[in-house]
């Protein structure tokens, strides 16, 4: 799940398709899922093999070397694009005056301590995180809904109700 929610905030999901985004979506959405139930399918009959291993077998090394190379390469592209989108946000928006190379360089020591740490380590971390993110998320909501019928009269009420 916060594979999922990642960096979609970063990017402008469907923005071509204009008011009919939210159709883009669902349709990348159950592609997504079908990618999902063919790995596991996959995943199933190969139970000892990696991704890369299960390509090479079901295409041989001619075809499957070099896609999996290919794959290698596309899933390097997209995390070094995350990592960089990551490191301008936070210098456009939060940390205008530090330079983009010392966040990013924090970001890398953060992310190879919990790669020290093991999977274990990581996996707790997302059982706290995956909450948090979420009551966010929901809170932003809520709180837009809210913000479409004078949010402030709502804050008077909930100060007067809840004696804060």
């Amino acid at each position: 799940m916060l594979f999922e929610i990642g960096s979609t905030t970063l990017f402008a999901l469907g923005i071509d398709a204009k008011q009919d985004a939210w159709i883009a979506i669902l349709v990348a959405m159950l592609i997504g899922f079908v990618l999902l139930w063919l790995y596991t399918g996959l995943q199933k009959y190969f139970p000892e093999k990696n991704f890369a291993q299960i390509i090479i077998a079901l295409l041989g090394k001619v075809i499957g070397m070099p896609l999996v190379f290919f794959y290698g390469l596309y899933f390097i592209y997209i995390s070094t694009r995350n990592f960089r989108d990551f490191g301008e946000l936070l210098v456009s928006t939060f940390l205008v005056e530090t330079p983009q190379i010392f966040i990013l360089i924090i970001f890398m020591l953060v992310v190879l301590y919990i790669l020290f740490l093991g999977l274990e380590t990581m996996g707790r971390t997302s059982e706290i995180m995956l909450p948090t993110i979420l009551f966010f998320i929901i809170g932003t909501y809520i709180m837009i809904y809210f913000s479409l019928y004078n949010f402030y009269l709502f804050f008077l009420y909930f100060l007067k109700h809840f004696d804060l």
